[in-house]
């Protein structure tokens, strides 16, 4: 509803804008329309004042036709004279219609002076709103700078409308300027023929005075001559007078519009400039809202490449967890099948009863293994629950944990190349109390979870396999009188001891199949403990 109040606004002080400028143009018409009549007014009065003058100049060429055969060359010169007298006129009526002409040029400057302040107003509430429609959405903010930009637009327009207006004004000044200069030289232009004139009075005097001594005869004549004489002088000082005056007033306004020429020069300028700043600042906000909503498309775009980097991630941790699995059910099976097999040897050797027992005991350690296996395994499914709940907000401490867990798989995969025959330390077998009690303390904490985990692959009670019975032959007394040969001094079992089991027992294909079983059993489960280590390794770095 805002936005649409301040489009509505917007609109109203466009539609105002509008009316302004009609009125303008109205104004600027009747303006027109008044210099016209002015321009009348003034040529026939212009005309009066022609007739009036010629009327005196007739009166004059009649006082003086009796004189006419002496002073034809005079004549010639107030022709002359005359001719002049007559553009000063013109001069003076085009001056006088462009004072009027001035005055509607001030009063046009007034106009678009105002027109100016009323844009940069405006200018100023839309960049204000500009400001503003930042903070909003990005689809509105977008609408509203369409909006805005097309605002922007008529207003450039109307201003450059302005600016046109301002430079019509200043050729109008120029104009008004090089006709004041024809003016000023239509002025000198009559002062020498003014001078002209005072030198054909004087020539006039001088030959009437020569009339006189030659025409004695003629005195009463040249006396009435000499008093037209001073009649004529009297009219031609007042006229010279009246002419000064008009000079000095002409030089006067001639001043002033220069004067009102330049101040206006320099307004248009300073205007012209500060619109200018005001058009590059306009330009600079508009291309950093441009930048800002690109660096925000990127930022987002960067987002959902981490999303999707971290969802590639969980995959291949579920991909892992499903391999281990396999893994651990290989070896249950395996195991399973190795119990049955130290079930059958048991009653043929004592050998094998001893290596049954172990095997026993390391089946129970894998049995606990496999449900400590378990019950990280629920741990790390809820860790990776959370981990995806933190993906969002934690995708570099992700990154660098993906890469701590690479670097312990590729040791550990190292590690297993390396570790060739399999070897274990029977004091592991201690942990299985330890484990015992962990298992009772899951069963006791959180039973839905035991609940969940059983019938799972890492249930030791699930039921697995069994191998094919095999009937096992007799056995000499001399490989029962033989202790537990799968330890050493350390506790672990040592391949070199298993071969050399195979040698001494190499009589029988079944003792071989079984050595060969309980060998590959016995990396099976170095593999899982190996395992177990790496997630053991992996649970504090998960943390």
């Amino acid at each position: 509803m805002s936005m649409q109040q301040e489009k509505g606004g917007l609109e109203e002080e466009l539609k105002r804008t509008k009316e302004k400028l009609s009125v303008s143009e109205v104004e600027k018409y009747r303006a027109f329309d008044q210099l016209r009549g002015a321009k009348k007014e003034a040529r026939e009065a212009n005309m009066k004042a022609n007739e009036s003058l010629m009327m005196e100049i007739e009166n004059l060429k009649e006082m003086l036709s009796t004189s006419r055969d002496e002073l034809k060359i005079k004549d010639k010169k107030i022709d002359s004279l005359e001719s002049e007298l007559q553009k000063t006129r013109e001069s003076e009526v085009a001056l006088a219609e462009k004072d009027k002409e001035l005055r509607d040029l001030r009063e046009k400057e007034r106009a678009t002076t105002v027109l100016l302040s009323e844009n940069k107003k405006r200018i100023q509430e839309l960049e204000d709103e500009i400001a503003g429609g930042k903070k909003s959405s990005d689809n509105d903010s977008e609408k509203e700078i369409r909006g805005l930009k097309l605002d922007l637009q008529m207003v450039r327009e109307s201003e450059m409308k302005a600016l046109l207006e301002a430079k019509t004004i200043y050729e109008e000044m120029e104009l008004v300027k090089n006709e004041s200069k024809l003016a000023m030289e239509a002025e000198e232009k009559s002062a020498k023929a003014m001078e002209d004139l005072a030198l054909a009075l004087k020539e006039v005097a001088t030959e009437s005075n020569l009339v006189k001594e030659k025409l004695g005869s003629t005195q009463i004549e040249l006396e009435e001559l000499k008093g037209e004489a001073e009649q004529l002088k009297a009219m031609v000082r007042s006229t010279e007078e009246r002419y000064q005056k008009l000079l000095t007033e002409a030089k006067q306004e001639g001043e002033l519009y220069r004067n009102t020429a330049d101040r206006l020069r320099v307004e248009a300028e300073e205007t012209l400039l500060a619109w200018n700043g005001k058009e590059m600042g306009f330009v600079s906000c508009i291309r950093r809202a441009e930048e800002d909503k690109a660096y925000a498309q990127h930022e987002s775009n960067k987002l959902s490449e981490a999303l999707k980097g971290a969802e590639n991630l969980t995959r291949a941790a579920r991909e892992e967890t499903y391999k281990l699995r396999d893994i651990l059910k290989q070896a249950i099976n395996e195991a399973n099948a190795a119990k049955a097999a130290a079930g059958i040897a048991r009653d043929e050797n004592s050998l094998l009863k001893d290596c049954l027992t172990e095997k026993e005991e390391a089946a129970h350690f894998l049995a606990h293994e496999n449900e400590r296996l378990r019950i990280n395994e629920a741990a790390l499914q809820e860790n990776v629950k959370e981990l995806k709940r933190l993906l969002s907000t934690v995708s570099i401490e992700f990154e660098t944990e993906d890469k701590a867990i690479r670097t312990s798989l590729d040791e550990e995969n190292e590690k297993n190349k390396i570790q060739k025959n399999f070897s274990f330390d029977l004091e592991d077998l201690k942990f299985m109390t330890v484990l015992d009690e962990e298992k009772d303390k899951v069963l006791d904490e959180d039973p839905d979870k035991a609940e969940a985990l059983k019938g799972s692959i890492f249930d030791a009670n699930a039921e697995t396999p069994t191998s094919e019975p095999h009937t096992p032959k007799s056995i000499s007394s001399n490989q029962r009188g033989y202790t537990s040969p799968f330890t050493d001094d350390g506790g672990t079992p040592n391949s070199e001891e298993f071969d050399h089991l195979d040698s001494s027992n190499g009589d029988s294909d079944t003792e071989r199949n079984s050595h060969r079983r309980m060998k590959t059993m016995f990396r099976r489960v170095g593999d899982i403990l190996m395992i177990r280590r790496s997630v053991h390794k992996k649970e504090p770095s998960v943390e």
